[in-house]
C-alpha cells in the first residue's frame, strides 16, 4: 500500500474540507453552528475513506457530492445557499490551483519532474490547497482585525509574515521531493504538520480578532454611554432651570411692569434680555435618535464655552447606521470645524442632517482663516506652526464613509469650509 500517497491524499482532503467550512460560515444566516463539530468529524472520516484506494469509479463526481451534502446540512437545508457556497468554493479552488502551478513552473522549472513522480504532483496538490486555505483564512480574520483602523498595519503584517514563511518553506519542500529518497522527503512528509502549525495559529490569531473585536464594541458602548449620559444630564438641567424660571415667574412679571410704570425702557431691555438668556439656555437640541442628539448637544455646549455660534438643522425619521460610524463621522466633522471655527472672533458652526431619498445626508459648514490644500485625501494646511495630526478626522470620516458605500465632497474657498456627506439609510 502506497503509505505517503494515502498521508498525502488525506492532508488534502483535509484542507479542501477547512476551505469549504470557511466557505460555508461566511456570510451564511443558515449556518447551524450546532452541526459544525459532528459534520466536521463526519466529512473528514469520508474524505480520508476516500484517500484509500488510488482509484475509484467516479471519484470526482462522488467528492463533490460529498461536499454538496456537507453544505446542505450545514446551511440547515437551503439548497440555494449550497449551491452558490459549492459553486464559489470550486471557482476559488479551481483559480488557486492554476495561479499555484503556473508560478510553481516558473519559479521551479519543475514541469518535467511533476510528471516523473506521482508523489511530487500530490505534494504539489497539498502545496496548493493548504495555501489557498491559509490565503482565504488571512483574508477573512484580516478583514475583520482591518476594519479595527488601529489594528490594521498589525493584520498586514501578519499576513504578509505568514504567506511569506509558508510560500518559502513550500518551495524549498518543493524542490527536494522529486527525488524520492528517504531524506529527501522528510521535509515534504512534515510540511503537512507545519502547516496544521500554521492553522493552530490563526486559530489564535481568530481569537485575538475577536477579542480585539470586543474591546473596540466596549470603547463604542462606553462612548455612546457618556454622550448619552451627558443628554440626559443636560435635560435635567433645563427641567430645573424651566422650574426655577417657572417659580419665579410673578416676581419676573412684577419686576418687568414696575420698570415700564417707571418709563426705564433700558433696564427694561436689559432684564427681559437676561430672562431670554436663560430661557434660550433650557433649549436642547432634539431628533428621532437619541445618539444624534446627544452628539449634537455636547458639540453644541462645546461651541458655547468657545464662543463659537452653532446652529443645527435635522429633518429625518429613523436611522440605520451603525452607531460606530455616527460617533466617528459626527464626531469628527464637528470638532473639525469647531477648531477652525474657534480662531476667528466671529466663527460658526452650521450642521444639517436630512433624509433625502434612501440617503442619509449630512453637510456641515464653518469659517475659517487657514490656507488649506487637499493631498492624497489629507487635508494640509500651509501655515507653519500647523497641527502635525491636522487633516486626520478627515482620512477618518473618508475611511467610514467609504465602509459605508457612501460618498463625500469637499468643498472650500478662503473663508468658508463645506463637508457633504451621504451614507445609505435605509430606515
Amino acid at each position: 500500500m502506497d503509505w505517503l500517497r494515502i498521508y498525502y491524499e488525506i492532508s488534502i482532503g483535509s484542507f479542501c474540507f477547512f476551505t469549504l467550512e470557511l466557505f460555508a460560515a461566511t456570510h451564511n444566516p443558515y449556518f447551524m453552528h450546532d452541526r459544525k463539530l459532528p459534520l466536521r468529524i463526519a466529512f473528514l472520516t469520508f474524505a480520508a475513506l476516500c484517500a484509500i484506494p488510488s482509484s475509484f469509479p467516479c471519484a470526482r463526481a462522488i467528492l463533490i457530492l460529498g461536499r454538496l451534502l456537507y453544505l446542505f446540512l450545514i446551511s440547515n437545508f437551503k439548497l440555494k445557499t449550497c449551491l452558490i457556497k459549492l459553486a464559489a468554493y470550486e471557482a476559488y479552488l479551481s483559480l488557486s490551483a492554476f495561479l499555484f502551478l503556473t508560478l510553481r513552473a516558473l519559479c521551479s522549472n519543475d514541469a518535467s519532474s511533476a510528471g516523473n513522480a506521482a508523489a511530487y504532483g500530490c505534494y504539489g496538490s497539498l502545496c496548493c490547497t493548504a495555501l489557498a486555505y491559509l490565503i482565504l483564512r488571512l483574508h477573512l480574520y484580516g478583514r475583520r482585525l482591518a476594519s479595527l483602523h488601529a489594528y490594521r498595519q498589525f493584520c498586514f503584517t501578519i499576513s504578509a509574515s505568514v504567506l511569506l514563511i509558508v510560500s518559502a518553506l513550500s518551495y524549498f519542500s518543493l524542490l527536494s521531493s522529486p527525488g524520492l529518497s528517504a531524506q529527501s522527503q522528510a521535509l515534504p512528509v512534515a510540511f503537512p504538520l507545519f502547516f496544521a502549525f500554521i492553522a493552530k495559529f490563526l486559530t489564535l490569531y481568530q481569537q485575538m480578532t475577536a477579542s480585539l473585536e470586543a474591546e473596540a464594541r466596549h470603547k463604542l458602548l462606553l462612548a455612546k454611554y457618556e454622550l448619552e449620559t451627558g443628554y440626559l444630564k443636560d435635560i435635567d438641567a433645563s427641567i430645573k432651570r424651566l422650574s426655577a424660571l417657572r417659580h419665579d415667574f410673578k416676581n419676573h412679571l412684577l419686576i418687568l411692569n414696575g420698570y415700564a410704570s417707571r418709563n426705564e425702557i433700558e433696564k427694561l431691555q436689559q432684564y427681559l434680555k437676561k430672562i431670554s438668556g436663560e430661557i434660550s439656555d433650557t433649549k436642547l437640541i432634539q431628533t428621532p435618535s437619541p445618539l444624534i442628539s446627544s452628539i449634537l448637544n455636547a458639540k453644541a455646549a462645546v461651541c458655547k464655552k468657545k464662543n463659537v455660534l452653532f446652529e443645527s438643522e435635522c429633518c429625518f425619521q429613523a436611522v440605520s447606521v451603525s452607531d460606530f460610524y455616527l460617533i466617528t463621522i459626527l464626531g469628527n466633522l464637528l470638532d473639525n470645524a469647531i477648531a477652525a471655527a474657534e480662531k476667528l472672533p466671529e466663527g460658526f458652526v452650521l450642521i444639517s442632517i436630512k433624509q433625502i431619498d434612501s440617503f442619509l445626508c449630512i453637510v456641515c459648514k464653518n469659517n475659517h482663516c487657514e490656507a488649506l490644500r487637499l493631498k492624497n485625501g489629507r487635508l494640509l494646511t500651509t501655515k507653519k506652526a500647523a497641527d502635525p495630526f491636522h487633516g486626520i478626522g478627515i482620512k477618518n470620516i473618508q475611511d467610514s464613509v467609504a465602509s459605508l458605500n457612501g460618498t463625500l465632497d469637499l468643498q472650500y474657498d478662503a473663508a468658508l469650509f463645506e463637508i457633504s456627506v451621504l451614507l445609505p439609510n435605509h430606515a
